[in-house]
């Protein structure tokens, strides 16, 4: 088990904004990116730079979104002596409680340039988030990034058969790999998957995205295999 981390309403926030500088300049570019995995940024480093970004950013949600310090005033958590010492959220108890502008920084929704996710709804009613213009750009480098660390620079097919519609996972991943290769959406639909890789050729497609789609794996494993596999 990790030490307590021990809150600083003063040095944290700093530190925060200086180590997030600093993560963006990581995520500008694919070779910057890489140095992120160096075995300096490792271990015990890895540990406190999580930390120390995660205590910022409670300083940050406590002092700008409405909702939130209510949920730690319900809590008694206004002023949590460690980060351990700070309620959790779930769906339950957080993200359905409060109206979506007061789930916002400022209590109010962004007036351009943001993306209302929603979930599926599985396991009730749909839950949605607000995605900002920085998140957003900052979501699209890293699954960029994360397909040509999978892939490498050589360009791919990939279908994607995430729900597509209102599910987050599907409409985000479209939007962020349409330039990093060539995406056809498909959807949960086992026969348009099939049929796809008989057009496209089995070699040709590098990787099938899916969720929650019953007999998937079984269908098309016979002209493909599973997600991440590389061309033979």
């Amino acid at each position: 088990m990790p030490d307590r981390h021990e809150l600083n309403e003063l040095i944290d926030p700093v530190l925060g904004w200086g180590l997030s500088k600093a993560g963006d300049v990581a995520i500008s570019s694919w070779g910057a990116y890489r140095m992120l995995f160096a075995p300096a940024f490792g271990g015990a480093s890895r540990e406190w730079l999580s930390r120390t970004r995660a205590s910022a950013a409670f300083f940050n949600a406590r002092r700008t979104v409405p909702a939130y310090r209510e949920f730690l005033q319900q809590h008694g958590a206004e002023n949590p002596q460690a980060f351990e010492d700070i309620p959790p959220m779930d769906k339950a108890n957080y993200i359905k409680r409060w109206p979506l502008e007061m789930l916002c920084q400022g209590g109010k929704l962004p007036t351009r340039g943001a993306v209302i996710d929603e979930s599926s709804g599985s396991s009730g009613t749909a839950s949605n988030w607000v995605r900002g213009v920085e998140e957003r750009a900052a979501a699209r480098r890293l699954i960029q990034y994360s397909a040509r660390a999978t892939f490498g620079d050589e360009s791919f097919i990939l279908l994607n058969a995430f729900a597509l519609g209102p599910w987050a996972t599907g409409m985000n991943v479209s939007m962020s790999m349409v330039d990093r290769c060539v995406l056809k959406s498909i959807g949960p639909d086992v026969q348009k998957v099939v049929a796809s890789l008989k057009l496209l050729g089995p070699k040709k497609v590098l990787g099938i995205l899916f969720n929650g789609v019953d007999g998937l794996n079984q269908k098309y494993s016979k002209y493909y295999g599973y997600y991440g596999k590389k061309r033979s």
